[in-house]
């Protein structure tokens, strides 16, 4: 057994690869008194009312830097309650290999522990994050990260039978409620979702549930809930394929007398319109399969020969797209 004052609790780990050999670790760790008999609110700038604090560690490996952290903290470094792990937009293919399968193969780690990639310095991120209402750091990360990657859900699609290597991460930046994403290739960032092409994303995949949006034309926010999970339907023809997709979702302007035949009518053009952008973008122009269209596409063949025959490598790229949305007001 080990006594809890000889522990310490990493509540995020950030990595920013300083050379081909070393990366730079930053360890946000909890300060426990802190947090319990500290401040009402945020983090104040005296000492003893901060809630958290930030080792960083120049080494080759995450359990090198663990091992070093020990040494430095006298004390034992607990991976059991970290809530994220942040990796630099600039980390190569194999450093991201590494890490991933670090997270899976150390049992500290929890499976919902959230993976994401940052646009800005890792480690200024970590030494600036915080929130004014919550002296434990932890509800911080539950607040603004839940539902995105865990680890789990990465090494899970990784590591699929039919071996989707395509990937949609999240991309945080100095505003942490940017929902900018990351298409990953192999564990290679190939492109930069924006905030509109990331709703998209997470709505063609099922994965967007509820939330608001703003349309250009009502300039308003919209309650947006997606009530069914999307219907491709697909036709191969031997010059392309050819996708309809069917989007269902209930809508509720901020005031009832809001709710109009023209809220229902901008809100279906406005989401048939960015998830058009989506699948150009990621079909015709980059010629990836975000969604797994083409195993939705296997039925269409009676044999394997004649799906693998068929050249989706660039038959992807021609692919034609109907999105019909159907949009309920609800008062």
């Amino acid at each position: 057994s080990v006594d809890i004052d000889d522990m310490a609790y990493v509540l995020s780990i950030g990595m920013d690869e300083e050379s081909a050999d070393n990366i730079l670790f930053t360890f946000q760790i909890a300060v426990p008194l802190n947090i319990s008999g500290g401040v009402e609110t945020g983090f104040a700038e005296s000492e003893e009312s901060v809630t958290v604090h930030n080792i960083s560690i120049i080494a080759k490996d995450l359990f090198s830097a663990i091992e070093i952290a020990n040494n430095q903290l006298a004390k034992e470094i607990n991976i059991s309650h970290c809530k994220i792990v942040l990796l630099s937009e600039r980390i190569t293919s194999k450093v991201f290999r590494e890490v991933v399968s670090t997270i899976n193969n150390y049992d500290e780690f929890r499976p919902d522990t959230l993976i994401a990639l940052c646009g800005i310095n890792v480690q200024e991120y970590l030494n600036s994050i915080s929130s004014p209402f919550e002296k434990n750091p932890a509800r911080y990360y539950d607040a603004f990260f839940k539902k995105n990657f865990s680890s789990q859900d990465f090494y899970t699609e990784i590591n699929q039978f039919e071996k989707n290597i395509v990937q949609v991460i999240p991309l945080l930046s100095e505003n942490p409620t940017d929902s900018k994403s990351v298409i990953l290739n192999d564990y290679n960032n190939i492109a930069i979702l924006s905030e509109e092409e990331t709703i998209a994303y997470k709505i063609l995949s099922g994965k967007f549930s509820k939330g608001n949006i703003t349309t250009p034309e009502l300039n308003t926010a919209i309650m947006l809930q997606q009530n069914t999970s999307p219907k491709i339907f697909v036709n191969t023809t031997e010059q392309k394929p050819i996708y309809k997709i069917k989007l269902s979702f209930h809508i509720k302007p901020p005031h009832t007398e809001s709710a109009t035949s023209k809220t229902k009518k901008e809100t279906e053009k406005y989401i048939k319109q960015i998830c058009f952008n989506f699948l150009t973008k990621t079909t015709k122009e980059l010629g990836i399969d975000t969604l797994g269209l083409i195993d939705i596409s296997k039925p269409q063949f009676l044999t394997i020969n004649s799906f693998e025959s068929y050249n989706w490598s660039k038959k992807i790229k021609t692919a034609e797209f109907d999105v019909i949305v159907n949009c309920d007001l609800k008062k």
